[in-house]
């Protein structure tokens, strides 16, 4: 948790740099016992959704990585992406979201929504800490 305390915040998300960081720190330090988890925590504000899929997904499956996400977003955002999608209004985030959703499902990772200090807290702590086996193994 110190190291969460002590990250910033200035805007620019990019999640695809964030994911070619955590895969040059898996190639240069693989896990002993073939397995990986990724967890990111980001208000997903950016536009790489196919990216997203197509790079990272095959990688993530070929490689025993679980990827988790923690999106960042108030009660009111979720209100508004909720009111959207009845709607029928598709938006480059909300496809984000959803492909977020879908590489978490299909790694056997989780996709979660926090809008405060201590969901955020709980959220990663109970991440952190759960058993990750690959996707299909019960």
């Amino acid at each position: 948790m110190e190291s969460v305390k002590g990250l910033g915040c200035g805007g620019g998300t990019n999640t695809l740099d964030a994911l070619r960081l955590a895969r040059t720190r898996l190639e240069k330090k693989p896990s002993s016992v073939n397995m990986h988890h990724i967890v990111v925590v980001s208000d997903a504000e950016d536009e790489y959704a196919d990216a997203l899929r197509e790079i990272y997904l095959p990688y993530f499956k070929d490689h025993n990585v679980v990827f988790d996400f923690i999106l960042i977003m108030s009660k009111d955002e979720q209100a508004a992406c909720e009111k959207a999608r009845k709607e029928g209004k598709t938006e480059w985030r909300y496809m984000m979201h959803d492909t977020l959703r879908e590489v978490c499902e299909a790694t056997g990772g989780e996709f979660s929504i926090v809008s405060n200090t201590e969901d955020i807290r709980s959220t990663v702590y109970l991440q952190g800490m759960r058993l990750c086996l690959p996707p299909g193994t019960e």
